[in-house]
C-alpha cells in the first residue's frame, strides 16, 4: 500500500518515488563507495561485488576463445575469485601486503568479500584496510591486463 506524501499542498515526487523503489538495500554499499577510496577503486570495487569483471569465464559465453586459461599463472580457468584471490600470484601479493599489514584474514571468495564489507562509517581503522583491500585488488586487475596486452 502506497502512501502519499504531501509536505503543504505539494506532492514531493523524488519520495514519492523513492517508496516505488523498495527493495533490499545492499549493505556493502557504504564500504564501496567510501569517500577514502580513490574513484578508479570504487568502480571497480563496485564491479567486483557485481561480477562484472570481463574475465574469460565470462567472455566465453559470449565468444569462442581458444584460450581461458589465467593470463598470469596460466594454471587454472580464469574466473573472478581466481583473478583476485585463488591465483599462486595473487596469493603472493596478498600474502606480502598481509605482512604489512599484521594480521589480516584475506577473503578467499568474492562472496566473504562482500560479508566482510560492512562497516560503520566512523571506525577508521576499518575504513583504512577497506581502501587497501581496495587498492590491492585493483592493482591485481592491472597487473593481470598486462598479461595479457604484452
Amino acid at each position: 500500500m502506497l502512501r502519499l506524501v504531501v509536505t503543504g499542498r505539494n506532492l514531493r515526487a523524488k519520495t514519492f518515488y523513492n517508496l516505488l523503489l523498495e527493495g533490499p538495500k545492499a549493505e556493502y554499499v557504504r564500504a564501496i563507495w567510501d569517500n577514502l577510496l580513490l574513484p578508479k577503486h570504487r568502480f571497480f570495487y563496485w564491479q567486483i561485488v557485481n561480477s562484472q569483471l570481463i574475465t574469460r569465464d565470462f567472455l566465453c559465453k559470449l565468444v569462442p576463445l581458444k584460450n581461458t586459461m589465467c593470463p598470469v599463472c596460466e594454471i587454472e580457468f580464469e574466473t573472478h575469485d581466481h583473478a583476485l584471490f585463488s591465483c599462486i600470484f595473487a596469493k603472493q601479493v596478498l600474502e606480502d601486503v598481509n605482512s604489512w599489514l599484521g594480521v589480516y584474514n584475506w577473503p578467499i571468495l568474492i562472496a566473504d568479500l562482500i560479508s566482510r564489507c560492512r562497516f560503520k562509517e566512523k571506525d577508521l581503522t576499518n575504513r583504512v584496510l577497506n581502501m587497501v583491500i581496495a587498492a590491492t585488488l585493483y592493482q591485481l586487475w592491472k597487473y593481470r591486463n598486462r598479461c595479457i596486452l604484452s
